[in-house]
């Protein structure tokens, strides 16, 4: 539960997809928790630490490591980990605007850190609100194309179109069992036939009771609707806050467009910290 109020992400489905796509870790994950005995069921996590080591570096298995929950459980982790391997890739979330435990930790360990910058939508807005935060250009975009719930084989039908086979066959297997699961929905438009759907855009969204994270999308066509589609679809579901994505403002001209593009459909830029050993 701790991780969920604050991402979508790091899921078990999610770190096996991270793992497919990236190699095999070794688990150095913790969980803190109060256990109802003897029927051993978790009643309350109390902080949780997500981290995985390959190669000599610790990280979020792909992402960088995340931990939540007390000061001296983040204390008693970042020792830990800290022992096994003094390369780490950690983010922190700046909870109530603070710099955590760990942040703090590894500063002190001459760690360079720099700015996670992302766009997150208040999805406890009406509808109304929300559509008024669009940027005036997508308002005549978001509706001109019916949009259907899917498995992600309309999504990897137009990724293999338009990108090439670029990633393994396992990692689409997974995606379609986050769905499964209700931790991930997949959105596309395009003709209907008889037989099956001939896409011509798709998005997966990442989700959980609080957070939904736009994960990827592939599109033939402008993709305005899709986008729209999937908030409408968060905010039912009853999910509080939409994260569109990373904002890039040194980047090239082409990261740049992209996040400018993310900024037009509303909500606000949110920081946080990445910190790295300094080589």
């Amino acid at each position: 539960m701790i991780v969920k109020q604050h991402t979508a992400l790091y899921t078990n489905l999610d770190i096996e997809y991270n793992q497919a796509m990236s190699g095999k870790y070794e688990d150095l994950s913790v969980t803190d928790c109060w256990v109802n005995l003897p029927s051993q069921i978790v009643d309350y996590v109390n902080g949780k630490c997500i981290a995985g080591i390959k190669n000599n570096k610790i990280s979020g298995f792909w992402r960088p490591m995340i931990c939540f929950g007390s000061d001296s459980f983040q204390k008693e982790q970042i020792k830990r980990l800290y022992n096994i391997c003094c390369n780490i890739c950690y983010q922190d979330y700046l909870i109530d605007g603070n710099l955590s435990v760990i942040s703090k930790y590894l500063l002190a360990k001459g760690y360079e850190v720099k700015p996670y910058y992302t766009q997150i939508i208040d999805l406890t807005k009406s509808v109304e609100e929300l559509h008024s935060d669009l940027r005036k250009s997508y308002k005549s975009l978001i509706n001109k194309h019916r949009v259907y719930n899917c498995s992600v084989k309309p999504l990897k039908t137009l990724h293999l179109e338009l990108k090439g086979n670029t990633r393994p066959d396992s990692t689409w297997d997974i995606q379609e069992q986050m769905i499964i699961a209700k931790q991930a929905f997949c959105l596309a438009s395009g003709a209907i036939t008889q037989l099956t759907m001939i896409p011509d855009a798709a998005i997966l969204v990442y989700y959980n009771e609080h957070c939904a994270y736009y994960a990827s999308a592939s599109a033939k066509i402008d993709s305005h609707h899709l986008i729209w589609a999937a908030i409408l679809k968060a905010k039912e579901l009853g999910i509080k806050s939409f994260e569109i994505g990373q904002q890039i403002y040194d980047g090239t001209e082409k990261e740049k467009g992209i996040s400018n593009f993310k900024t037009g459909w509303g909500g606000q830029t949110k920081m946080r910290l990445d910190l790295r050993k300094n080589k």
